[in-house]
């Protein structure tokens, strides 16, 4: 086996949700015998003994762009809830739910913020966000897709916890990194949403004062304190080896990133195949493809052991019945600066019902993609 070509930019900075608590407001109102409490944007309520209760603004400001498939130009995410959790509780109470919905474009939220939710809430820690989405659209080559989304609920623990109170500003940032796929070809799309969270704690200073306003904007190129969280907290995976045969398929991996990864998928696409797009080389290599779509491709799925087990081989869709699992699963965790070696045994033919075409491609080569929760790699190696 020759290793032809190098590892995609590998790291993905995706869409960020940064949780920002100001300071003021209401207490919000608890919903009788739900265990969610409700935002609100009024005065100060007041105790029972007539005494005002202190209360915090929290924001919620998305940033950054998802991993999309070659040709996707927008991809607009509609949310139906947004709430934070009080630490004091357990999992199930002390839900607040901050009053909000919209949509927002993902894609086009680099390296800058958008509001998309603010209210006011009870002072305390808060220790967990959740968010809720109703649909996800995407525009690839100039068609809107309706996205299928397996788990449209997300919920991530912020580190530490986001201590709201009546003196100074506090803030988190969410890291909400959705890889779109695209489980069917090219010719024929069928997209697919996996949604992940990581959340990072910010200081009083790093907390913009117009993020209490809904729909305002903020550039993070100008802030000093942007570019180190991105350096600190970037996601980044490196296939650093991978063979190929009629029976086999190995992929050595390196997390050379700073955060824990979660690997879902590995796919192997001929590169001969005609599902894929074309892709002008550069620099003198063979052409990769940041996302390839799933039909026409052999799909894996990453065990919690290390092991790959094939979801799909078919020339035609995969669909979201095989992916869902996957997506919903464990998969393997690989931590920072980690490697491992992930491996399958067994035939490897391409084929839907009783037809079937001949593994090796014209071209002798494939392109290896793995796909974790927050990153992704792919490499182009020849069969061996």
């Amino acid at each position: 086996m020759s290793s032809r070509k190098s590892v995609l930019g590998s790291a993905a900075v995706a869409v960020i949700l940064a949780l920002a608590v100001l300071v003021g407001g209401t207490i919000a109102g608890v919903i009788p015998g739900s265990g969610v409490i409700t935002g609100s944007k009024g005065p100060p309520n007041s105790g029972g003994n007539g005494t005002l209760l202190a209360t915090g603004t929290i924001s919620i400001v998305a940033t950054d762009p998802p991993q999309v498939p070659d040709g996707v130009t927008s991809m607009l995410v509609t949310y139906s809830s947004v709430a934070v959790h009080m630490a004091s509780a357990d999992s199930q109470a002390g839900w607040v739910e901050l009053n909000a919905s919209g949509t927002f474009d993902s894609l086009k939220l680099i390296n800058s913020t958008e509001t998309i939710a603010s209210a006011n809430v009870p002072s305390g820690l808060y220790d967990m966000v959740q968010v809720q989405l109703s649909s996800v659209t995407a525009t690839l080559n100039g068609i809107t897709y309706l996205a299928d989304v397996p788990s449209n609920v997300i919920n991530a623990t912020i580190g530490g916890g986001v201590e709201v109170n009546g003196s100074q500003p506090a803030a988190a940032l969410v890291d909400f990194t959705p890889t779109l796929l695209n489980s069917g070809t090219t010719a024929a799309p069928h997209l697919v949403l996996n949604a992940a969270c990581e959340v990072f704690a910010l200081s009083p200073s790093e907390t913009a004062v117009n993020m209490s306003e809904v729909g305002s904007m903020s550039n993070l190129t100008t802030t000093p304190w942007w570019p180190v969280l991105q350096e600190n907290h970037t996601a980044s995976i490196e296939i650093t080896g991978a063979t190929i045969t009629t029976s086999s398929l190995m992929v050595a991996v390196k997390n050379d990133g700073a955060l824990n990864e979660t690997l879902r998928f590995v796919i192997a696409t001929p590169l001969n195949a005609s599902v894929l797009p074309t892709v002008q080389p550069s620099k003198g290599y063979s052409p990769v493809y940041s996302m390839p779509p799933m039909g026409g491709s052999y799909v894996f799925a990453v065990l919690p052991n290390g092991t790959l087990s094939l979801v799909s081989s078919s020339v035609m869709m995969v669909g979201t019945s095989a992916v869902s699992p996957v997506l919903m699963g464990k998969g393997y965790n690989l931590s920072a600066g980690r490697s491992a070696t992930l491996s399958y045994a067994g035939p490897l033919i391409l084929g839907t019902g009783g037809s079937s075409m001949p593994m090796e491609p014209s071209s002798g080569e494939y392109q290896v993609t793995l796909i974790g929760d927050l990153a992704q790699a792919s490499v182009v190696i020849s069969t061996s």
